[in-house]
Parts: C-alpha cells; structure tokens; sequence
C-alpha cells in the first residue's frame, strides 16, 4: 500500500498559510480564505471577507523590514479545528533591535478553506476554546459523507487497513469495472479485501492519487489518477478511474475516466468516459429514501 495520501491534510495546509505569511506572500495568504471568513485577532476586533483577513495579515507584517513566523505547536482537534500556537519575529524598520511576540489561533477549515480564525493571547484560554469548539461541533453536525469517504482513503494511504474497513459497512457490496473478463460482486470485508489485493496483485510500482471529490445526494463521486507497471508485461499504465460509494448497504462501483494510457505504444491509448460513474450516482441519489443514514463509506483503489 501506499505510505501516504497525496492529498494535504488540514495540518499540512495549516503549515502552509503559516508559512505564506511568514514570507509575505498576502496573494498566497488569501488564497486560503474562505469567501466569507471571519478573522477575529486579539484585541484587533472582527474583520469579514478575504480582502479584510487578508489586510489584517498585512498590517501585522507591514512595520518590520525583516518578519518570519513558524508554529511552535499545531494540533488537529477534529472536525475541521486546527489549535496552533505561532511564534513571531521581526525587526522594525530603522531599528536593530529584534522584536518577539507569541500567540495562539483557532481555526475552522471548511473543505479546505479558512472559514474562522481567532487569534488569543492566552494559550490555554485558545486550547480550551479549541477543544469546546470541536465538541460542540461533533456534536451538532453529522460526518458529511464525503468527510467518511476521505477518512476512508486516508486510512488506505497510510496502511491502515482496520481503520479503513471501520468505514465500511459490514454487507458492503463491490463491483468492478463493467467491461472487465468475469465481472462480479464482492461482499462484506473479506471481498473488499479481496477485490483490492486481486487488483494491486497485477502490478509492480502501483499507487493512486485522489484528483477530486463530488457529492451527488448521499452518493459520492471520486475521481483519481492510478499508475502502475504490469507484472506480466511491464507495460506502464496511467489513467483516470472513478469510485462511487453510495447508501446502504454500500454498492461501490469502478468506473474508468478520462484516457487509459499505454506509455509503451502511443497508438493504443484508449478513450473511457466518466458518464458511468456519474450515471450510478445519479441513479442512487433518485432512489435512496432521504431518510436513510449513510453507513461508513469504503475504500478501493
């Protein structure tokens, strides 16, 4: 298996906002707000909008000649709540003297995005606030099935297969690419497991990469990049394929997208279309009740 998701986690993205402010990159900076974010600094008051969070990132840097930034401690609280405490440093311009000021942020990542930021001079107070935050989030808002889908190739990427199977359901039903030799259905965890080593077991240097994910009603859609060299032939192959994980019992269907590229001969690249997959989802979004709960989500690659 792969040792890890090609995806960014929220820490990661964390780091990286950081770090583009540390070198004054506002353009960058403001890239990961949220239309609508809400910046709220210590003693600096509330600012809406990218335009205002990222003006209240500026007017922090603006009096040094020399300003850099890095997290001293960042921890993933769950349900999209990043606690971080940054230390700052700077010289102000004309002077020599190095200036050094610690403090603490709470940040709410909504897919992918800054949505809040508030910033405390108290790091135990910000910790506390983390933590209540998470807690009342986890429990007033339900695990978006993308969120479950997610988890579910995040525990794949890292090898852990006992987490990942904790997100599928226990009768989860697979089914392969419709145009493959003796398709069939495989069920529960053992034919997930199953279907996943049958297919990674053909190939020498395999991986995939999450390119997207969609919601369609409970369904959800993802699209990925796979590579990997027969073992038989040692023919490179590279393509798109999608996934669809739909409500329970989860039905989990492969479908190819985009080209099959054969890199040992041009002339054999194949054309497949993402339509199938988009079809199944449509089809469970129209006939799943709304009122049916979404069972953890699999994961096959």
């Amino acid at each position: 298996m792969p040792d890890e998701s090609t995806t960014p986690d929220l820490l990661e993205l964390a780091r990286r906002y950081v770090e583009a402010a540390s070198r004054r990159d506002f353009d960058a900076v403001e890239g990961f707000y949220a239309p609508d974010v809400v910046f709220r600094g210590a003693e600096l008051g509330t600012y809406e909008g990218r335009a205002a969070a990222r003006g209240v990132v500026e007017d922090m840097c603006g009096p040094y000649e020399e300003f850099r930034a890095e997290t001293e401690d960042i921890r993933d609280i769950g349900f999209g709540i990043i606690f971080a405490v940054v230390v700052a440093r700077g010289r102000f311009v004309g002077s020599s003297a190095e200036v050094r000021f610690r403090f603490a942020s709470v940040a709410i990542w909504t897919e992918g995005l800054l949505a809040q930021i508030t910033n405390y001079i108290d790091v135990d107070e910000a910790r506390a606030a983390a933590e209540h935050l998470a807690e009342e989030r986890g429990q007033a808002t339900p695990q978006k099935n993308i969120e479950l889908v997610q988890a579910a190739f995040d525990a794949y990427f890292r090898g852990d297969e006992s987490a990942m199977l904790d997100h599928a359901a226990p009768d989860v039903v697979v089914t392969q690419f419709p145009d493959q030799p003796d398709v069939q259905d495989y069920h529960g965890h053992e034919g997930l497991l199953q279907v996943m080593a049958e297919w990674t077991g053909i190939w020498d240097d395999w991986s995939v990469e999450i390119l997207r994910t969609r919601e369609i009603g409970d369904s959800v859609l993802v699209g990925a990049r796979q590579r990997g060299r027969g073992k038989s032939s040692g023919a490179h192959v590279e393509g798109e394929v999608a996934f669809v994980s739909n409500p329970g019992p989860l039905h989990y269907e492969e479908r190819a997208a985009g080209d099959l590229c054969w890199s040992d001969d041009d002339e054999a690249r194949g054309s497949r279309t993402i339509e199938p997959a988009l079809a199944t989802a449509e089809r469970a979004r129209t006939t799943v009740e709304a009122s049916r709960t979404l069972p953890c989500c699999p994961s096959v690659e």
